[in-house]
């Protein structure tokens, strides 16, 4: 099935296995002991790569304690990347604390955290997690992205509101946050597109107004980057499976965040039902409902954040012209319906 218009990823390699030998098991076994209790030295362990992996090293392992079913993990390598990104550091540390402390208590369905072996010395990191088999949100119907939009609500009324002073890995979205973004948007267009400058320059305008507003949302849990390619639909238990992956841009921020950033180009009507179907979910817990005028223009605010985000990367490699017109002129007109 195709993905809905105007949706498109790209293909992502796998990645091939990078430590071999003798090493590679007992740095597995040690760190999967945590959770899985002590396996057999002589426990068979199989390695291939995963149908699908990411910008960093990713392999698929398949451990068979003799007379026990097998359990199939998903290494996420932090030592290897395919290209730099802005806080590596930051970012395995963050997801590494989702995974284990925050994820690990409640049963939103994201994979299941199974260890971790880490060693700053030696640039070392991996990131154990439960394998689950299954399609990307972008290859499925738009029934699947009503249910991604419902797992927002599921998350919101059953994740407590973390605590700030004991999650200090996360970003925090506050008003800095958003004009941090805005400020970087402008240069990165005038140095690569100088023609669409001083549009940029009116929608900044425009949009700081609304960015202290942004700021001052209650803060929860908020995936970061909560777009199709991390979130899988499985079938692999016998039941159907929402699971949210990939948590290394997690922040404190408005639950909104999100799910503006997976509603981002749908019309109107598309919007309204993402909505209804995220309130749906939230209703079933919380006492009173939210006000749907402020929601939907709390996303749009936030649909113009995401497109600044992506115009501050406007001066690297691969950008075009056409995909920059896109982005200010959506923006634009995001703009004129917030005044």
């Amino acid at each position: 099935m195709s993905a809905p218009p105007g949706r498109q990823g790209a293909a992502l390699a796998p990645s091939a296995p990078a430590v071999l030998g003798e090493e590679f098991r007992e740095q597995l076994l040690a760190a999967l002991g945590s959770t899985l209790g002590r396996l057999p030295d002589d426990v068979v362990v199989e390695r291939s790569a995963p149908p699908r992996s990411g910008s960093y090293g990713a392999e698929l392992v398949t451990v068979r304690p003799e007379g026990e079913p097998a359990v199939r993990v998903f290494l996420k390598d932090f030592g290897e990347c395919k290209h730099e990104k802005d806080g590596m550091r930051a970012r395995r540390e963050r997801e590494l604390h989702v995974y284990r402390d925050l994820l690990a208590h409640v049963d939103l369905d994201t994979p299941r955290y199974l260890g971790a072996s880490w060693d700053p010395s030696r640039d070392h990191f991996w990131l154990l997690l439960e394998y689950v088999e299954g399609k990307p949100l972008r290859h499925l119907g738009f029934e699947y992205w009503l249910a991604a939009a419902g797992w927002l609500g599921r998350m919101r009324a059953h994740l407590p509101r973390p605590d700030p002073r004991s999650n200090t890995h996360l970003v925090e979205h506050d008003a800095s946050f958003f004009a941090g973004v805005a400020r970087r948007a402008l240069p990165a267009v005038c140095e690569a597109f100088p023609g669409h400058g001083e549009r940029v320059r009116t929608i900044l305008r425009e949009y700081d107004a609304h960015i202290p507003h942004l700021g001052a949302q209650p803060r929860y849990l908020v995936h970061g980057h909560y777009r199709p390619n991390n979130i899988v639909m499985s079938h692999d238990s016998g039941r159907a499976r929402l699971c949210v992956t990939d948590w290394e841009e997690a922040a404190l921020g408005s639950p909104l965040y999100d799910l503006a950033y997976l509603s981002d180009g749908f019309d109107p009507r598309r919007l309204d039902e993402l909505v209804d179907a995220y309130e749906a979910e939230l209703a079933k817990t919380a006492t009173a409902s939210p006000d749907r005028a402020e929601t939907l223009r709390l996303i749009r605010c936030l649909h113009v954040h995401r497109n600044l985000k992506t115009l501050a990367k406007a001066d690297s490699p691969g950008f075009s012209e056409k995909g920059v017109e896109k982005l200010v002129s959506r923006s634009e007109e995001i703009v004129r319906g917030l005044a």
